[in-house]
This record gives C-alpha cells, structure tokens and sequence, in this order.
C-alpha cells in the first residue's frame, strides 16, 4: 500500500469537548475508582454522554478503507440498515435498503418520495488470504446470483446469525417499516465458496419446508432490528421492535421496542421457541454478543432513549440479566464487534428532541474486568481516505479473518441520521493486547 498518510481520531462526542485523561500507548488502565465510575452529570444525562473525567482512554488500533460495495452491474452500491454475517470466511451483507434505480419521480401527491427501497440482492466479501477462494476473487466484492438472493426482495433490518454452518435471518421490516414473522436459512453449496440456497425451516424436522404443505418455522410474533446470537445448539434473540398501536416510540409510531427474548434449538424436534429471561431494559438497534456462555447486550434505543448508555448481561438458564458499567457514550445502530477479551464500539445515531445526527466516538469494552475505556485510533488516508469511520451508523461491525490478521469491518451504512447510505467499507486493524 506504501507509505500511508495517518491521523489520529479525536473522540468528538456531540460536541463535547474532553478534558484529557492521562494513558500509554497500548496498555489498559484504571481511574482512580478502579474500573471507572458510572456517575454522570445533569449535562452528560441529556446528551447520553458520561462523565468522561471517569473514563480512562488507550491509544491504538488503524482503520483503513477496504473496496467500496458494488452491485451486479458493477456499480457503487451505497446500502444502510443490512444484516451482515461471516460464514466460512466470506462476508455476507444480507437485506438492507439501496437507492431506487430509476429514481421515482416526484407528484403532486408526493413532492419528495422516499428514493430507497429493499433489496433482495446478496453481496459478498472474500478476504485476502481465504484459504479455498481463488486468488482472482480475494480481497472483492461480489453479488449472488439469483438463486442466492434473498427470497424477499424488500427487506430490511433483518435479524441474522450465523449457526451451526448456516445463516438464520429472523424477522425484519417488509417494504417501510413493517415487522415480519418469517425465518429463512441460508445453507452454502459448499464451504469452499460463498454461494447457496435459501430455504423456510419445516418445524417437524428443521428440513427445507413447502409454505404449501408444510408447517414452517416462524417467529411467535413480528419482529425486526433486534440481536441474535449463537450458543451450542441454540439460537438466541433479543429485543427489537415489534407492532404495536399508537406506540410512544420517538421513531415510528406503529412499533415500539420489546424486552423479551426467546430461543431456539434446532437440534430438537419438533422446533419450538421457549421464552427466555427478559433483557431489563427494551432495547432495539443494539447489538449482542457472546463470551464464555455470557451473552453481553450493548447500546440501543427504546422510548425512553434514543441512545442508551445501558449495558447487561446474561448467562442462559439464570433467572435476571446483570447490570454492567455505563458507556461512556450512549448511541444506538452503531459499529461493535467483539476482538478476543474487547468489545469494540464505533460511531452510531442518537435522535433526540427533534434533534437528530451521528455520534463520533470510539469506546471499548474490556470484558475481563468489565470496564470501558476510550480508544483514540489512528484513520490512513490513502490510498483511500478513511476518514468517517467512527461517525456512521446502519451497519454492523463484522469480526472476520484477513491477511492472517482479525479485524472489524464496516460495510456501508449512513453518514448522517436516518437515511443517507453509503457504499465506503471502513475496515478497523485493533490493537495488540485483546487477542485472546
């Protein structure tokens, strides 16, 4: 790549100005209360800011920018509010909206119509160093064929997962904002390569199900923009939203945000949903992951909040989820990804009293002793500039194996509130230290 240009990101956030706090290069630290406090003053309560005196900060990690999306024609893809899974090494962006091809026009009835749309249409990432792709296809995009699509075409905010070597996508929003209750999986031809079939799951004995003559899997109710994940034979999902008349979301007025969690295991038949611990907090746009049989609830929005600072966990079969530190940023449909003992968080979206935006910021979670720390990081700006990084939203931050090396990638998402997608994939090299 040669001698790349790099800058260090400063953690902005809204507007905040930080006072310094003191650290060293790549070494985690403590305040003087320990692990941080979670105290907070009048001001940062309103921002979903902490106060960030009590937080301390690293230095480490690079972002860089991987190749931009690009659709079957070979064009820009710009696309927001994806699933994104990693299966047997390629990286899956699942659903999502993408701008209208043509753009619709606009009517006297409807001045401005809304220029996105749902997209059935699969892409895929193979990293460079994949040990069975062919050269040729390292480090490139590439779209599905149609019999990989997605088998709805207007999807977005789908829950997925990888499972037992196949992608389960729960729920979702159809066409606007609509929760589904249908369940696809994904099943891979081969592991050596990225294409497969969709297919329902019949309930009676997990196998590719016939709407027609079949009973086939579906949620117990709708549901879209919650977090699954995957312990030994079970999945399990969180939060989101589900219907709900005249709700008090800030967002959406016929949906609001859902506690309940619910498993699955699909080595049991018939399949069957058993209802789980609640989360304590409803929470959708949030993000989940799992270390050592404890599956760890970040971030999100609900009625309450439209960037929350909360965070729990849950080991399954225990009757209540656990309190964890408060971030110190709230945010919600931001970056995270889980590196060894650290959980990365990026960037976001806060919608707060008519006043809507981004978050830049960058904050890391260290699980063994359950505390967070700011991370400042350095941004390459060539070849490709990558800066914005830590400042968008509606996406996923995807652990995948590359070149030998583990790391978060961003694919698309927005770069401001609501609806502006983009078709830049930010990739993020972590520091040493959280490997293991």
């Amino acid at each position: 790549m040669g001698e790349a240009t790099v800058r260090a990101t400063k953690t902005v956030l809204v507007a905040l100005v930080m006072a310094a706090v003191g650290f060293t290069s790549g070494s985690w630290l403590t305040s003087a209360s320990g692990t941080g406090g979670p105290g907070v003053g009048t001001a940062g309560r309103a921002a979903g800011i902490g106060d960030v005196s009590s937080y301390p900060k690293i230095r480490g990690g690079v972002w860089s920018r991987g190749p931009n999306l690009t659709d079957a024609r070979g064009n820009f893809q710009a696309r927001q509010e994806h699933g994104a899974v990693v299966l047997n090494g390629f990286v899956y962006l699942i659903g999502g909206f993408v701008p209208q091809e043509p753009p619709p026009q606009p009517t006297e009835n409807d001045p401005e119509p809304f220029p996105f749309e749902g997209t059935g249409e699969i892409l895929v990432y193979t990293p460079v160093g994949h040990p069975t792709a062919p050269a040729d296809e390292e480090g490139e995009w590439q779209s599905l064929p149609q019999t990989s699509s997605f088998p709805v075409s207007d999807m977005h905010h789908i829950i997925a997962v990888r499972h037992k070597g196949k992608i389960w996508a729960f729920g979702g929003h159809a066409g606007p904002f609509e929760p589904t209750r249908k369940v696809f999986a994904f099943t891979p031809t081969s592991s050596d390569a990225p294409e497969g079939t969709w297919r329902r799951v019949r309930m009676s004995d997990g196998r590719r199900c016939a709407p027609s003559t079949d009973t086939c899997l579906r949620l117990p109710r709708p549901r879209a923009a919650g977090a699954a994940v995957s312990i030994g034979n079970r999945i399990f999902l969180m939060g989101g939203v589900v219907p709900f008349r005249n709700s008090p979301d800030p967002v959406n007025a016929s949906i609001r945000t859902t506690r309940s969690v619910i498993s699955l295991n699909t080595a049991k038949f018939p399949l069957e949903w058993k209802e789980q611990t609640s989360l304590r907090r409803p929470r959708e746009h949030f993000n989940a992951v799992v270390a050592k049989q404890r599956i760890w609830a970040f971030h999100g929005r609900n009625e309450a909040s439209t960037h929350m600072r909360k965070v729990e966990s849950w080991v399954p079969g225990s009757d209540r989820w656990r309190r964890e530190q408060l971030a110190p940023v709230g945010t919600s449909a931001n970056i995270l990804a889980r590196v060894g003992k650290c959980v990365y968080s990026f960037g976001g979206e806060f919608i707060a009293s008519n006043v809507t935006g981004t978050l830049i910021a960058s904050q890391v979670f260290h699980l063994p002793s359950r505390s967070w720390h700011f991370l400042e990081s350095t941004v390459e700006t060539e070849p490709l500039d990558a800066s914005g990084a830590t400042s968008k939203h509606g996406t996923y931050g995807v652990r995948f194996r590359e070149s030998a090396t583990t790391k978060i990638m961003a694919p698309g998402g927005a770069a401001t509130a609501w609806f502006d997608p983009t078709s830049k994939v930010h990739v993020f090299d972590p520091p040493a230290g959280c490997e293991s």
